[in-house]
Formats: C-alpha cells, sequence, structure tokens
C-alpha cells in the first residue's frame, strides 16, 4: 500500500480508490493478508485464565471454515443477517470474518444486553442465526428463539455453555461441518462477487433517546476509517499489540481492530472495560482505543486509592501529578519546561510515573 511522503499534496481520493480497488471488502482484505504474516500471531485471549494465542493460518482456516459450514448448512444467503452476542474474545473477530466472506451482515449485540434489549435487535435486523459467548447470553437467545420469525439458530462459542435441542450447536461443531464441507468453489466466489457497496453491518444505538436503531455501515464505510488510521502509523505491523478494551459492538473498536489486523498487528482481547488495568499490565500494547470514561475511572480508582495511604505518600503523588500535568501543558503550548521543573520531574518520574506506567502497561509504548 503506498505511503504518505507529502501530505500535503497527497491524493487523499485517489489513494483511498486504489485501496478499495485492492483490498475490496474486509472480509476479502483479511483473508488476502494471510500470506504476509501466515506464522505470526493475530489474535490473542484468555481461556480459563491463560492467554491462547491464535496465527494467521488458523485464524484464516477458521474463518473459512465458519464461512463454508454456514454455506453447507444453508444458515445465510448474501443480505441475511447474523448476530454477534458476546464479550470481546478471539472467536468474536472469526464468526464475523466468516459471516462477511459469504456476503452475509452482521449485526452485534452488547454483551450485557437484556434479553428484551437482544430481542428487539433480532427483530428489528431480522436476524437468523446467533452466536453467543456464555451461559447468559446462551439462555437469553434461547429465550427469543421460540416461535421466533427470523432467529433459526444458535451457535455456542463454549462448549461449557449447557445447549439443548436441535436449534443450537456448538462452534466447534460448526467448525468441523466448515472443515470437512466442499464449499471452497461456492466461497471463491462470495468473495470475489462482494463489493465495497455491500452492507457489512447494522450497529445500533444504545436507545438512551428510545428503542435502538440499526445504523448502516457498508465496507466502504469501514474501510474508509481504516485508510487514513493506517496511514498515521507506518511504522506498525507484525510485532505489534493493539489491545481491544472497547465492545467490539462499538464501531470504533471493530474498524479499529480490523484496520490493525490488516497489516499485521496482533489483537489482544479484554473480555470486560473494569479489567483492563490489570490486562493491560500483562499484555503491554502499543495501541489501544479508548473513550473519556475509561480514564476518568482510572483516576477515580487511583485517587480513592489516596485516601487509605499516608499522608506522605498522598503528597508524593499529588506532587509528581502536578509536576507531570506542569511540564504537559508546557509540551502542548511549544514552550520549554525549566531547568528546575525537568528536574522535579526526573525525580517525580523515578518516584511516582514509572510505576503508574508499568501498572498500566505503558513500558512498551
Amino acid at each position: 500500500m503506498e505511503r504518505i511522503t507529502n501530505e500535503a499534496n497527497f491524493d487523499w481520493e485517489q489513494g483511498f480508490a486504489n485501496y478499495l480497488n485492492e483490498n475490496k471488502t474486509l472480509a476479502y482484505m483479511m483473508l488476502n493478508r494471510t500470506a504476509d504474516f501466515i506464522s505470526q500471531p493475530a489474535l490473542r485471549h484468555k481461556v480459563d485464565g491463560e492467554w491462547v494465542t491464535v496465527n494467521w493460518q488458523t485464524f484464516r482456516e477458521q474463518i473459512r471454515y465458519i464461512a463454508k459450514a454456514l454455506l453447507e448448512l444453508d444458515l445465510l444467503t448474501p443480505g441475511d443477517r447474523a448476530g454477534l452476542f458476546s464479550a470481546n474474545r478471539a472467536e468474536w473477530a472469526i464468526a464475523d470474518l466468516g459471516i462477511l466472506a459469504i456476503r452475509g451482515i452482521s449485526v452485534p449485540i452488547y454483551a450485557t444486553n437484556s434479553a428484551e434489549e437482544a430481542k428487539h435487535i433480532v427483530n428489528d435486523a431480522g436476524v437468523k442465526i446467533l452466536f453467543v459467548g456464555d451461559q447468559i447470553q446462551y439462555d437469553k437467545a434461547k429465550s427469543i428463539i421460540t416461535n421466533n420469525p427470523y432467529l433459526k439458530k444458535i451457535i455456542a462459542f463454549d462448549r461449557n455453555i449447557l445447549i439443548q435441542d436441535e436449534d443450537s450447536i456448538y462452534l466447534d461443531e460448526l467448525l468441523e461441518i466448515g472443515q470437512k464441507a466442499k464449499q471452497d468453489e461456492e466461497l471463491e466466489k462470495h468473495l470475489n462477487q462482494a463489493k465495497p457497496d455491500d452492507v457489512l453491518t447494522l450497529i445500533y444505538t444504545s436507545g438512551t433517546t428510545g428503542a435502538p436503531k440499526g445504523a448502516v455501515h457498508t465496507h466502504r464505510s469501514f474501510m474508509g476509517g481504516i485508510y487514513p488510521s493506517r496511514q498515521r502509523f507506518p511504522q506498525a505491523g507484525p510485532g505489534y499489540v493493539s489491545l481491544a478494551i472497547l465492545p467490539l459492538s462499538h464501531v470504533f473498536e471493530r474498524m479499529w481492530s480490523y484496520g490493525c489486523m490488516s497489516i499485521g498487528v496482533e489483537i489482544a482481547y479484554c473480555p470486560d472495560p473494569k479489567q483492563f488495568v490489570e490486562i493491560m499490565s500483562e499484555v503491554k500494547p502499543q495501541f489501544m482505543t479508548s473513550v473519556p470514561r475509561i480514564w476518568e475511572k482510572v483516576y477515580a480508582t487511583i485517587h480513592d486509592g489516596l485516601k487509605t495511604a499516608s499522608p506522605i505518600k498522598a503528597g508524593l503523588f499529588k506532587w509528581a501529578e502536578r509536576v507531570a500535568i506542569d511540564v504537559y501543558r508546557d509540551k502542548r503550548a511549544g514552550k520549554k519546561s525549566s531547568s528546575f521543573l525537568m528536574a522535579q520531574y526526573a525525580l517525580a518520574d523515578k518516584l511516582i510515573i514509572q510505576k503508574v506506567q508499568e501498572t498500566l502497561g505503558a513500558e512498551n509504548s
């Protein structure tokens, strides 16, 4: 992909047109990137408390297996909707791209949505199949599927989910069906027939001002966010990690993660934003999407801890905080900080700031 050398003279319109012509759709792009990163780690998530890595070869195979299984079982045709009702995890992205590979439309549902909220989305979007992440989500999906005019199949990510009836199947069973299915030619046909203006996803609002409404996104609109973001970080690629903290149901996280994947950046998944300080210290990512509320919670947690700290420790922290803010403000204003302030900053960095950065996994940033 061409890189910007002189932004003022760069033809963004033509550059994006070339990018779309090369990559077409998300699934097409991701599957065609495989050869570049085949042995590199693609995804990382926790399974039973331990980090598990999925390399690009396995990632590619499982996307194809899901796509071929959906074709084999005649569960989706182009334009049909499939839901994703789960917290962040590797299977979320694998299922999503499997849906997109056969020109299905994926419909994320927030992992914390109630059964009634999930039912509204299923019915409004006409979701035919629903991938679920845990027992609670499965039970909600099961309550929805009874006599539902749209939903016909539930696919459970984990084997420890207790499923029942023929309307439910485990993901590993679906993968096995796809591995054996003779649908490679049909899959390639779907991949090559897909166009940038095909609908990619319906993303539902939170519903704070009424019933949730689905925003329509095409592959073009997603790639229109990915393309300029990619240009801003030309050094990124294999060896870099992005931590997915925001729910994948959130358009920002999903778009950013796929952009990272497209250049070989590994995605590590945080299943619950409340766990992100712990997860960050383990993963030590170079990239992460965020919203102000997350950092407000970090700030509140730190200052709550100061209430039980000794007066000396609390005073030292507040001093280091003031010094760091003064240095930051000087930097933002294009002003050189005084020697006295920088001497204070060096001491604050050694005593306090480095410890906070290490707790937040910032040593590789």
